[in-house]
């Protein structure tokens, strides 16, 4: 890794930390409620997170597909039902 994007890449590492303790003990319920009215639930803030990666890699010169389209996209209708699992959005997080 080229040191001038080492502090990036810590702080990516820090994001992911953060994100696993915000979700954890979360059932599938509480993923998919938002906490306020007009807020994202925790599941679609996760979504988005990990499709933010998609649009850094195609920054960078490396694009790769991302296999949630525009669902996580600012602005997209919220449909609650037909979000992914958790454990979809985590595969995909990682791997990217």
């Amino acid at each position: 890794m080229h040191d001038s994007v080492r502090p990036v890449a810590q702080l990516y590492g820090v994001n992911t930390q953060l994100l696993e303790r915000a979700l954890d003990g979360l059932d599938e319920g509480d993923l998919r409620r938002p906490p306020a009215e007009g807020m994202n639930p925790p599941l679609w803030i996760a979504g988005h997170v990990a499709s933010v990666r998609f649009s850094l890699c195609a920054m960078l010169g490396a694009p790769r597909d991302n296999p949630f389209g525009k669902t996580f996209f600012r602005g997209s209708a919220l449909d609650l039902a037909a979000l992914p699992e958790l454990s979809a959005v985590r595969r995909t997080w990682t791997e990217v």
